[in-house]
């Protein structure tokens, strides 16, 4: 992780999320901050699926 971002409040929390309707799970997996230039984020991963077979999601944080 770059120095950067450790202070700073993440713009956006980065999900896993997996299946449909009823069964979706979404899992917490990291974490990304805007580009100064706001065209663009550094996202962070605190893990990786093995079996990917879903998307990462960016949402912003609740309050």
């Amino acid at each position: 992780m770059t120095t950067n971002n450790i202070n700073k409040k993440p713009s956006f929390h980065a999900f896993y999320v997996q299946g449909e309707k009823e069964e979706t799970t979404w899992t917490k997996v990291g974490v990304a901050w805007n580009h100064k230039d706001e065209k663009g984020f550094n996202l962070v991963l605190d893990v990786l699926p093995i079996n990917f077979d879903g998307e990462i999601v960016l949402r912003e944080p609740k309050d």
